[in-house]
């Protein structure tokens, strides 16, 4: 789901707003304001917490700030798209292995090397066994505010 919110910098800290829903964060992080804002409005709304992106609007009386937050916001969104991305070829490998085909021919299908496919599935299961570090997953994915 994507919410708009609003991002304020008053000159020592951000306040970020889900106006709609009157659910707010402040604090001196930006990055960690918006993910403490996402975990609220997933506890509010009863739904999982990587299913909540924001659309956000920025607030900011200098124009460096705004352009510095723009620039990680668009950082924390290829995160999440990265994310996405990794998900669905791990989805397709195994829907793929599902229909009884083998990585070998997974690999040639998709024109990657069959080594690629095995990474793959490896950090899926890393992933899914949690035995992967904080803040990585497959293919090199970062964690990042939803």
């Amino acid at each position: 789901m994507t919410f708009q919110i609003r991002a304020t910098w008053d000159g020592a800290q951000w306040t970020v707003t889900d106006v709609e829903r009157s659910v707010s964060v402040t604090g001196p992080r930006l990055m960690a304001a918006q993910r403490s804002l996402a975990e609220r409005l997933a506890k509010v709304l009863r739904i999982a917490g990587d299913r909540i992106l924001f659309d956000v609007v920025y607030e900011a009386d200098r124009p460096g700030i705004l352009t510095w937050v723009q620039a990680e916001s668009l950082k924390v969104r290829a995160d999440e798209l990265l994310n996405e991305a990794g998900r669905r070829r791990v989805k397709a490998i195994l829907g793929l292995m599902g229909e009884g085909m083998t990585p070998p021919e997974i690999a040639e299908v998709f024109g990657v090397s069959y080594q690629r496919i095995q990474k793959i599935l490896a950090s899926a299961k890393e992933e899914r066994s949690g035995i992967s570090g904080a803040g990585a997953g497959p293919q090199g994915q970062r964690s990042g505010h939803r």
